[in-house]
């Protein structure tokens, strides 16, 4: 398992280092599009198998998930002006950095005891909306 997690990271890492190559003609709007698609994908391929050459797939696709989520937050932020980027870097560091994550892994956890493994399938219905809530704003390329 440990060098599934490692393929995740060198992915991120792949990802962040080429960002500006990857995504110069993406706003922030189509960012989360992209990371919600593999959230929903990446999801799903859990709840549906197991087999070692998918679980390599999906930890690529982590990258796709956080990263671009990430990234696309942060390109979001940037655009902003004076005091509303502090409010806007706090409200993301206590809700994707904390928040979001406590809650969801409490829920998860309580639905796995019911589910199992299907407890995925519910992780990619989660992540199904985040496709169409996505803030309007300019593109910035």
């Amino acid at each position: 398992m440990g060098y599934l997690w490692s393929l995740g990271v060198v992915a991120e890492v792949i990802i962040f280092a080429l960002s500006n190559k990857l995504f110069r003609r993406c706003s922030a709007r189509d960012m989360l599009l992209i990371s919600a698609i593999c959230g929903v994908v990446r999801w799903g391929i859990m709840g549906a198998t197991t087999a070692l050459p998918w679980l390599i797939v999906v930890q690529i696709l982590h990258c796709g998930t956080f990263t671009v989520c990430h990234l696309a937050a942060m390109r979001y932020i940037a655009a902003r002006q004076g005091s509303e980027v502090i409010r806007l870097q706090a409200v993301y560091s206590a809700v994707a950095m904390g928040g979001s994550i406590a809650i969801m892994t409490v829920f998860a956890g309580f639905l796995y005891q019911y589910l199992g493994h299907g407890v995925f399938w519910v992780m990619a219905l989660v992540a199904l909306p985040a496709m169409f809530l996505r803030p309007k704003v300019v593109p910035s390329c």
